[in-house]
């Protein structure tokens, strides 16, 4: 493989550079193998919407070396007998269940612990369903080696006739007319399995992972025409709590990691 195929190491120490160059040198690609992927779910307390995620995601064709991997946490509700009846329907949907809810970041931990062998990792949030076609062409940027991250174009079904719906779709077109100039990724993402673990503390899971895959020198994509449908806060409130949120962790995130 020519050097130029190769992701910039910006930054990182010189283990982490060479392992990550090690890691493209045996990516799928290198050895003409069909690409691995793990599409992962972490989920609490989703009932109302797992049952049809997995049903979605049951029809993605990426052929054979596909996992489906939910991490249950602490759930109260039907969320993990939903799963196991789609694990009944469907070999390749795994199920780990944490008795407690400790964290976004330890769920992924346990993804992450659970996909090792796979090449590329697809995020789903449990409370949104994908297009048709959707995943799919996020994986097909993983060709390019210099790829790292590939996020999705998430369109809101609230209705556009109250001030929180208007307010939210007006946020996620706002998302996609910066993200088709500077990539930014949300609610549906895939990153090369590099990553090995998040911090316990870690509080913002996409914009880590970005920053960490930015800085082994992957690139960051945006895919427009992956549409993932969500649902916005049903309040004014809520809206403007998450709002708050959401800009609190992105600036503790950029403090701790200057990204």
């Amino acid at each position: 493989m020519r050097s130029s195929t190769m992701p910039r190491a910006r930054g990182g120490s010189l283990r982490e550079r060479v392992t990550a160059t090690y890691q493209l040198l045996a990516s799928p690609h290198a050895e003409g193998r069909a690409v691995k992927v793990a599409i992962g779910i972490t989920a609490h307390n989703e009932e109302q919407n797992i049952g049809t995620l997995l049903d979605r995601l049951a029809r993605v064709e990426l052929g054979s070396a596909t996992r489906i991997i939910v991490v249950a946490s602490g759930c109260t509700d039907g969320t993990v007998a939903a799963v196991e009846r789609a694990a009944r329907r469907d070999g390749r949907v795994e199920l780990i269940v944490e008795p407690e809810r400790r964290g976004k970041a330890a769920a992924l931990n346990q993804l992450l612990v659970a996909a090792r062998d796979v090449d590329v990792i697809v995020g789903e949030s449990a409370d949104t369903l994908p297009e048709a076609g959707a995943i799919e062409k996020m994986v097909a940027h993983f060709d390019d080696p210099q790829v790292g991250m590939v996020g999705s174009r998430p369109i809101p079904e609230d209705s556009v006739d109250t001030f929180v719906g208007f307010a939210t779709h007006l946020l996620w077109r706002l998302h996609h007319a910066v993200a088709s100039r500077s990539p930014k990724q949300g609610e549906l993402v895939a990153w090369r399995n590099v990553v090995r673990d998040l911090p316990p503390d870690a509080i913002a899971d996409e914009a880590y992972l970005e920053a960490e895959l930015t800085r082994l020198g992957y690139t960051l994509v945006y895919e427009g025409q992956a549409i993932v449908r969500n649902r916005g806060p049903a309040t004014l409130g809520a809206f403007l709590t998450q709002r708050r949120r959401n800009h609190a962790i992105h600036r503790t995130l950029a403090a701790s990691t200057r990204y």
